[in-house]
C-alpha cells in the first residue's frame, strides 16, 4: 500500500467533490479560494501563470508559514513573499497582517481583493498589477502529493539534502504531470 499512490489514483469524482469541499470553507480559510494552490514548486507557479495579470497564491517552501504571490508582468514571471507583520492593539491584544509594502490587511484573501479589485501595484519598483486568477482544479492535498510535497517536513533543518553529503532526488516537472492546460481554468472576465 503506498498512500502517495493511493492519492493520486483517487477518482475524478472524489478528487471533484474534495475541491468542492474545500471552496466552501469560511472566505477567510485560504483553502476556499481557486487562486491558493498551496504547496507547489515555484517552477510549476511560474508555468501556470502566461499572460500579463495572471496570479496565483501558494506556499513558500523556502519560508515555511509564509506565502507568495506569482504572477506575470512584463512577460516575466515575478513572486512577491506576503509580509507578516504583527500589530498590538492599545488594549494589548496582538493580531497578524498581511502586506506587500504598505497596505495592510488581516488576511490574505483581503489582501488579493484589494490588489485584484482596485488594480493596484504589488510593488513599487515592479508595477506589476494582477487581476486573473489562476484556478487550480484539483484539491490541495492532491497536487502537493503530486509534486511530491505531501510531507510538511520536506526540506526542514533535519532533510537528508541538509545533512552533510545529503542528496535529495530532484522531481522534473512538466504539464503533462497530473496537470494539463485544459485543466487549468480562467476566471469570468479575463483575457484569453
Amino acid at each position: 500500500f503506498s498512500k502517495e499512490k493511493y492519492i493520486l489514483d483517487s477518482s475524478p469524482e472524489k478528487l471533484h467533490k474534495e475541491l468542492e469541499e474545500e471552496l466552501k470553507l469560511s472566505s477567510t480559510d485560504l483553502r476556499s479560494h481557486a487562486w491558493y494552490h498551496g504547496r507547489i514548486p515555484r517552477e510549476v507557479s511560474e508555468s501556470l501563470v502566461q499572460r500579463n495579470g495572471d496570479f496565483l497564491i501558494r506556499d513558500s517552501l523556502t519560508s515555511l508559514g509564509d506565502y507568495v504571490l506569482t504572477c506575470r508582468w512584463r512577460n516575466e514571471p515575478l513572486h512577491f513573499k506576503i509580509n507578516k507583520v504583527t500589530v498590538k492593539s492599545s488594549e494589548g491584544h496582538t493580531r497578524v497582517q498581511y502586506l506587500f509594502e504598505q497596505e495592510s490587511f488581516d488576511n490574505v484573501p483581503a489582501l488579493v481583493r484589494f490588489y485584484v479589485g482596485n488594480r493596484k501595484a504589488i510593488s513599487e519598483q515592479s508595477g506589476a498589477i494582477v487581476y486573473c486568477p489562476i484556478n487550480r482544479t484539483f484539491p490541495l492535498r492532491y497536487l502537493e502529493a503530486s509534486y511530491g510535497l505531501a510531507n510538511p517536513k520536506h526540506g526542514g533543518p533535519h532533510s537528508p539534502a541538509t545533512q552533510k553529503g545529503g542528496h535529495i532526488k530532484r522531481r522534473s516537472i512538466t504539464m503533462t504531470d497530473g496537470l494539463t492546460a485544459d485543466k487549468i481554468t480562467r476566471a469570468e472576465g479575463c483575457p484569453t
